[in-house]
C-alpha cells in the first residue's frame, strides 16, 4: 500500500485514505480514514474500534497517510 499510492498529509486526507503510524518506532499499525479526524482501525485489546487522529495517543504516533489509486 506504501508504495503503490501517494503520501498524503494530515491536513489533505479524505475517506478511504490509508493511515500509518508507528507506536514501537516502525511503522507497524495501519487504519482507514473516515473523515472528520475519525478512523477505523483493530484493537488487539477491544477487537475493531473507531478513533480520532486529535487523540493525544494517536497524534503522537501518526507518520502518514497514503491515497491509493483506484482503476
Amino acid at each position: 500500500q506504501v508504495k503503490v499510492g501517494r503520501r498524503v498529509s494530515e491536513n489533505n486526507l479524505k475517506a478511504g485514505d490509508i493511515l500509518f503510524f508507528r507506536p514501537e518506532n516502525r511503522v507497524n499499525h495501519t487504519a482507514v480514514y473516515l473523515g472528520n479526524s475519525l478512523f477505523i482501525n483493530a484493537s488487539s485489546s477491544k477487537g475493531v474500534v473507531m478513533s480520532s487522529l486529535k487523540s493525544p495517543y494517536w497524534r503522537k504516533y501518526f507518520k502518514y497517510g497514503v491515497r491509493v489509486r483506484t482503476v
